[in-house]
């Protein structure tokens, strides 16, 4: 797995992680495409996973619709690339984090309800 934001390094080695990272679960890249729903819609949407955590996940998605900080979202990672078909509850709570756009891209933040490697323990 690869770090997104790994330690710099600098003439005297390793420098420590910069405060503004202080991520609670590892994040790693995760190329794959995602099913997302919003709360208030009931049809799905794809997105692009660009990295994850057991926290949340960095999503692309193409739209002419911005999802906003707060909106809530239900979202599916398939196990690998190939998997195509996600039931209902495969797809894990998230809530919005923030939204970046640039035209009719957005780069979406959300942070899970429950930690991923949790959800499944009652």
């Amino acid at each position: 797995m690869t770090l997104v934001h790994p330690p710099t390094v600098d003439l005297f080695g390793p420098a420590a992680v910069p405060d503004a990272d202080r991520r609670r679960f590892r994040r790693v890249r995760l190329d794959r495409p995602v099913k997302l729903r919003c709360a208030d819609d009931t049809a799905s949407q794809r997105a692009e996973c660009v990295d994850a955590s057991a926290g949340g996940v960095l999503l692309r998605l193409q739209s002419h619709q911005r999802l906003e900080p707060g909106q809530r979202l239900r979202v599916g990672i398939p196990a690998d690339r190939n998997t195509g078909l996600l039931l209902a509850d495969d797809l894990v709570e998230a809530t919005v984090v923030r939204c970046l756009s640039h035209g009719d891209a957005h780069y979406l933040a959300a942070a899970f309800d429950v930690p991923v490697f949790l959800a499944d323990a009652g």
